[in-house]
């Protein structure tokens, strides 16, 4: 989170868990941008990506993680997938990319 404050005035909030999440969306939030890991407790961060597309809102996802068996089970779910060790100017890159278009849709 402390990264993110280098792209300028963003509101971000911070879960944990991947069910607190899916409640969070499933509670009508929309938010700019989701940054999901695959492996959470609660869940996974497949539960999330579901839950982002189940809100019928166009939320970008990212997906960074070290775990990703399958990238392929990701397509049409993701529109970022970052192995961890994710290098911050790449992440940064992605998130600014992402949020630009979100904001003009």
């Amino acid at each position: 989170a402390a990264a993110l404050g280098e792209l300028g005035d963003l509101t971000i909030t911070k879960l944990m868990r991947a069910d607190d999440a899916v409640t969070f969306l499933n509670n009508g939030e929309d938010p700019n941008l989701i940054i999901t890991d695959m492996d959470m407790p609660g869940g996974s961060g497949m539960d999330v990506l579901k839950a982002a597309k189940d809100s019928g809102e166009d939320v970008p996802c990212i997906v960074c993680s070290g775990s990703i068996d399958n990238r392929s089970s990701l397509e049409g779910m993701a529109d970022a997938v970052l192995e961890k060790p994710v290098m911050l100017n790449e992440f940064l890159g992605q998130v600014q990319s992402l949020l630009r278009q979100n904001v003009t849709h």
